[in-house]
């Protein structure tokens, strides 16, 4: 897994607990962060970390503006697909499994 440059920041939307919820991207891996309504992060998993111990494969597409990546599990024979997708205002557009969106702001 390498997510291109552009998308390596925490990305985060509101969330129903008054806080917020998202992604962080670093060079080599994807995490699903959450913050309470104080700004304190309560949630930091490893996208690596939760596949680790998994049959898997993943496969990447990106460009100047969008990162696409699926993972398939050879033991189960399913995929997971994730699309995201800059938008012209510098927010992050995912898409995910069921085809709905979702819009993040960078966090700073």
């Amino acid at each position: 897994m390498n997510p291109p440059s552009w998308i390596q920041f925490a990305w985060t939307k509101p969330n129903g607990f008054n806080g917020e919820d998202g992604y962080k991207f670093t060079s080599d891996d994807m995490f699903t962060i959450m913050f309470d309504q104080n700004g304190n992060q309560t949630m930091n998993i490893s996208f690596k970390e939760v596949i680790k111990d998994k049959d898997y494969s993943i496969s990447e597409q990106k460009t100047s503006d969008s990162y696409q990546f699926s993972v398939h599990y050879n033991d189960t024979n399913s995929t997971e697909n994730y699309q995201f997708n800059l938008l012209t205002n510098g927010q992050l557009q995912f898409t995910d499994n069921m085809q709905s969106t979702f819009t993040y702001n960078k966090k700073n």
